[in-house]
């Protein structure tokens, strides 16, 4: 186990002696933030929380006196601002500096504002339909885990 962490230290501090990332570099985090702007991420996401939680609501009616709270706790610790630098890594590291451009430019257009405006509600459904499907089939899960732990 020691030998693991000395490794895995040893490992951790090779990749940040390293240096920045290409996806870190300062023209390619500018156009994720450009894109970020573009797609007003910071609305989008906090709307994306308010129907998430009002899904939780929906689907939990004994969490509604705890709402407030729940609704506290998000804005504290799973604010935009605390989200911000992540989402700019996460798009810095899955796009070029040029795509970063071209998706910023695509969500300017009418139908790329759409699309921002969609989405937020297309995932909140979306995510209904899974968990209405796993609780469709609780008893078929229930009946596969106790299975599998009668075997071991």
């Amino acid at each position: 186990m020691k030998t693991f962490i000395a490794a895995a230290v040893l490992a951790v501090g090779i990749l940040t002696a390293a240096g920045p990332t290409a996806a870190q570099s300062p023209g390619r985090l500018a156009a994720a933030e450009d894109l970020l702007v573009a797609m007003n991420a910071e609305r989008m996401y906090e709307r994306s929380l308010d129907q998430m939680l009002s899904a939780q609501l929906e689907a939990n009616p004994d969490l509604a006196p705890f709402a407030p709270v729940m609704k506290q706790f998000f804005r504290d610790f799973v604010s935009w601002e605390a989200v911000r630098p992540e989402h700019l890594r996460v798009h810095a590291e899955r796009f070029s500096e040029a795509e970063l451009r071209e998706l910023a430019t695509f969500y300017r257009t009418p139908l790329g504002r759409r699309v921002i405006e969609e989405s937020p509600a297309i995932a909140t459904e979306l995510g209904m339909v899974g968990q209405r499907l796993v609780e469709a089939n609780q008893p078929e899960l229930f009946r596969r885990l106790t299975a599998a732990m009668t075997t071991k």
